[in-house]
This record gives C-alpha cells, structure tokens and sequence, in this order.
C-alpha cells in the first residue's frame, strides 16, 4: 500500500522539547516550522525559528 506522505500528524509530541527551525522563511524549513507550529499548540513546546537573507 503506497503512502499517504507525511503530515503534521506525522508529528510526535513535542513536550518538554525546544524546537530550533533556520531557514524558515521559505522551501523544507519553512514546510517544518508550519507543522511543528501546527502541533505546538498541543504539545506546548517552545519553537525558535530563525530566518537568514532578508536583509
């Protein structure tokens, strides 16, 4: 059976954790900061995201 792909609720529980995303601003480092932010909101994890190149 082929898979479905990976979604946020792909994503385990993130408690006690601190989630450190670079290169959030665009491509995979911003597709994994919208699902750990997505899944934050349960798991209650703090989530640094760090972006580069915008000045």
């Amino acid at each position: 059976m082929p898979s479905e792909g990976f979604t946020t609720v792909d994503v385990p529980d993130q408690s006690g954790k601190c989630l450190i995303v670079t290169g959030a601003n665009t491509g995979i480092g911003f597709e994994v900061a919208s699902a750990l932010a997505a899944r934050r909101a349960r798991g209650g994890a703090p989530l640094l995201i760090l972006l580069h190149g915008l000045i």
